[in-house]
């Protein structure tokens, strides 16, 4: 995954005014693991990307970059 996901969970959560420890909880992750998703350091699994996209209300088939589905098989 690109760091573009990172860039956009920053933004999403900054408009959101939501804090890293925010996003932690609703995923069930720490907070340096949401701070490495926006750093573009680790990629979130689709599980997370799913609950994310919920949370966010935004379609999941958008949230999941179609580069992440090829690689992981999926089309």
């Amino acid at each position: 995954m690109t760091l573009r996901f990172g860039q956009n969970l920053a933004y999403l959560r900054k408009i959101n005014k939501l804090a890293q420890k925010d996003i932690a909880k609703i995923v069930n992750k720490t907070i340096a693991t949401v701070s490495f998703w926006e750093q573009g350091k680790r990629e979130p699994t689709v599980g997370d990307v799913y609950i994310l996209s919920v949370f966010f209300r935004l379609g999941f088939k958008k949230s999941v970059p179609k580069v992440y589905l090829k690689k992981r098989g999926r089309h």
